[in-house]
């Protein structure tokens, strides 16, 4: 919604027709990215000041887009993760009981169902902050996260 607020500021039409939030996105792009170089320096020195002045994106932007410019991006978002899921191998669903939160959004831990399958992925990860721990919800299950004390064993 950042493109659509840029080209609004220097008087120009938002191309928003598409139904999907990315290919809305692509055309926003298309079209910003057809300006002169000047044009689009004075487009964004315009659109961030009317951000600041207006209390933030969501509050300028939403006028301009047929629909609210924050439930576009949590669709996206929501898009991601059951893209992401999809490609989970069989039985690692997600456990509703124990989430994690980001951005505002309790979102479920993925199960492993063997604690040698979840080292597997976790030395994969590459993070050494990360650790294996049994599923307090259910029985056999095991996740893979941070230690809240930012240890690397339990």
């Amino acid at each position: 919604m950042r493109l659509a607020l840029y080209l609004d500021s220097i008087h120009q039409t938002p191309n928003m027709s598409a139904r999907t939030y990315r290919k809305c996105v692509g055309q926003l792009m298309h079209q910003f990215r057809n300006l002169p170089a000047e044009q689009r320096k004075e487009a964004k020195r315009l659109g961030r000041i009317r951000i600041h002045e207006g209390g933030g994106l969501d509050a300028v932007a939403a006028c301009l887009a047929p629909v609210v410019a924050m439930t576009l991006r949590q669709e996206i978002r929501l898009q991601r993760r059951r893209q992401t899921a999809s490609h989970w191998p069989l039985g690692t669903h997600a456990c509703f009981q124990c989430k994690f939160w980001v951005r505002g959004h309790d979102i479920p831990k993925r199960s492993w169902p063997s604690r040698e399958m979840a080292d597997t992925v976790r030395l994969s990860l590459g993070d050494p902050l990360m650790l294996t721990y049994a599923c307090p919800a259910q029985s056999g299950y095991f996740h893979i996260g941070h230690a809240k004390d930012g240890t690397t064993r339990p």
